[in-house]
Parts: structure tokens; sequence; C-alpha cells
């Protein structure tokens, strides 16, 4: 199967979360990652980087080649305030 997006690494920031899949006509079996899930996509949240992986364990028990994504965990996005006081004046 071919994890979707179609990439080796992708980047989220901390807190988000992404969805992994495989289409259906990727896998004629049950899909099996290694978060233990067995559904087509999964959604993820690590607080770390992490690969995942997912084979296709079809109706006979053969085992289709694997596919990997690695989720690389990027530091949270800053958060700026200001009060409307700074804002009118200029001040920054």
């Amino acid at each position: 199967p071919v994890i979707y997006p179609n990439q080796d690494t992708v980047s989220i920031f901390q807190g988000q979360t992404i969805t992994l899949g495989i289409s259906e006509t990727s896998c004629q079996g049950t899909p099996k990652w290694s978060n233990g899930s067995n559904q087509f996509s999964i959604q993820v949240n690590p607080i770390i980087d992490t690969q995942y992986t997912v084979s296709c364990i079809l109706p006979n028990s053969c085992t289709v080649h694997p596919d990997r994504i690695f989720v690389k965990v990027l530091p949270p996005v800053p958060t700026v305030t200001s009060s409307a006081l700074d804002s009118c004046l200029g001040n920054k």
C-alpha cells in the first residue's frame, strides 16, 4: 500500500493532528498500522517525531510490502498578543 500524503516525511506543529491513510484499491485486504489500527485512515498527533508503517494483510494471510511515513513534530507556533492600547499608540 502507498500512504498518503505521499511523502517520506511530513511536518506538523506540536498539538496538531494529521490524517494518514491508504486507498482501498492499494490494499485488497486489511490494513495493519504500526499503532495497532486496522482502518484505512488514521488520525495521529504525536508529541515527538514518529515513524508510522502500514502493511496490508490479504485474505490469504499474505502480507503486502509495507510503506512508511515519518511525522516530524515542530515546536508549537508562538502566540503573539497585544493590548488594544498598544496597537493604538503604535507600540510594539
